[in-house]
């Protein structure tokens, strides 16, 4: 029941942002849930999470640039 939420909630807010952005906030999402996993649950971010975080994080500067 969650996911079809989380899903109509996605889709309904597509239809208001361009889909250049869509596709760059997508990719966020790899991001958010480690460090809010770190956050909350006091899980660890090893080296290979922190490795994906930057690599997605210069591929959206290179996107954005």
């Amino acid at each position: 029941m969650l996911l079809l939420g989380t899903t109509l909630i996605s889709v309904f807010a597509l239809r208001f942002i361009p889909i250049t952005l869509a596709a760059a906030l997508d990719s966020t999402g790899q991001i958010f849930v480690p460090v809010l996993s770190f956050l909350i649950l006091k899980e660890h971010i090893n080296r290979r999470k922190l490795l994906g975080m930057v690599i997605i994080l210069i591929g959206l500067m290179v996107y954005f640039t």
